[in-house]
């Protein structure tokens, strides 16, 4: 059953609404004030919100933005209740967060119409919600079957191709290195879909320790430079003398540095540089990861975070690439509370920048 919660000072507009709902069946609950408001809102969870905008102590917009910034609450849709129609007011009205706006004096059937598409909308929403959390549990469980069998598949053929004689038949040889190859690059997609999936399903959690951050990266770029060294590609890092200790997520970061390496390497010509620089300030920490690469161009640069987008760029060595590291990159990024973004000149390089807040142990 559908639960309006109406929010009002005036007990006279409390009667009114409260007789209009109930006479269209429909439960509600009353509160005379911003601080009961939320209160019930966090612990009740109403399908909707009829939220009066002038009451005393806190006003209806920070009633409003605070019910937004809280997880628990921000998807509950709030209607206001004003008598101002001005086009500044409205505006704030939204921009705090109301999903739509009804005056006083109240017209019931104008009031009923708007009640009832939005209690449809956030029901639509709530089942597509609950669809696609079903969804990435099912795609998680077949991902994660697939995942084990095609590493067996991927195992046996690496063995095979590093037992076989140098005499070998080199057609056969070549088959099965292509199986090894086909193996790798899909156990890599479920590996990263496998990650999605995690994310958008909540599963995402976050095992936050005090990292030295310029020493712990310089450690993370050990196996990079030996991906580097073989396209005669090197990494030079630079970060300001002082080290910081920060709070971060040290294996997801890492999942982000190697990607962002990884697709350095990927896309840079062979004897070329790759630059990883760490910048500090009181508040952010900045790392950008600059390649002199062959750039990408610049309408192509907005679908980069998007899943299984792959640019009109080839990678220099035949590399294989899934379109989801990036993705995924963002994701870490945005659950740290930072962000990330990308800038490239064509035939200059790329630069990746991603910064996170400064968090102390």
């Amino acid at each position: 059953m559908d639960l309006i919660l109406i929010v009002d000072d005036n007990p006279n507009n409390l009667q009114v609404l409260g007789s209009i709902l109930m006479q269209h069946e429909l439960d509600t609950a009353f509160a005379s004030n911003g601080p009961d408001a939320i209160q019930f809102a966090q612990t009740e969870n109403p399908t909707l919100i009829l939220l009066d905008v002038m009451m005393p102590e806190m006003d209806g917009y920070t009633v409003c933005k605070t019910l937004q910034s809280d997880p628990k609450t921000r998807d509950i849709p709030i209607i206001f209740l004003t008598a101002r129609t001005d086009t500044d007011s409205i505006l704030q009205g939204f921009e705090s967060g109301a999903v739509d706006y009804v005056t006083k004096p109240f017209n019931g059937p104008e009031l009923m119409a708007r009640i009832h598409t939005h209690i449809e909308l956030h029901n639509a929403r709530y089942q597509l919600k609950a669809m696609n959390e079903e969804k990435n549990r099912l795609i998680g469980m077949a991902s994660h079957d697939l995942k084990n069998m095609i590493y067996v598949i991927q195992s046996y053929s690496e063995f095979i191709l590093d037992t076989w004689s140098v005499g070998h038949d080199a057609q056969e040889a070549d088959f099965m290195r292509r199986i090894y190859d086909s193996a790798k690059a899909m156990n890599q997609l479920l590996v990263e879909w496998l990650d999605i999936s995690k994310i958008e399903s909540g599963q995402f959690e976050m095992i936050y320790t005090p990292v030295p951050f310029c020493a712990w990266l310089q450690d993370q770029l050990h196996t990079a430079n030996i991906l580097a060294n073989r396209k005669g590609i090197q990494i030079k890092l630079h970060c300001p003398e002082a080290d910081i200790n920060i709070l971060l997520d040290q294996a997801k970061i890492s999942q982000v540095i190697a990607n962002l390496i990884s697709n350095a390497i990927k896309f840079s010509f062979p004897d070329t540089t790759i630059t990883v620089e760490v910048q500090i300030t009181a508040a952010l920490l900045t790392v950008i990861v600059q390649d002199q690469g062959q750039g990408i161009p610049a309408n192509e640069l907005d679908q980069l975070f998007q899943p299984f987008h792959r640019t009109s760029v080839k990678p220099t060595g035949n590399e294989k690439s899934t379109g989801l590291g990036l993705v995924i990159c963002k994701k870490i990024v945005e659950a740290h509370g930072g962000e990330i973004s990308v800038s490239s000149v064509v035939k200059k390089g790329t630069a990746f920048t991603f910064s996170l807040p400064i968090k102390h142990a």
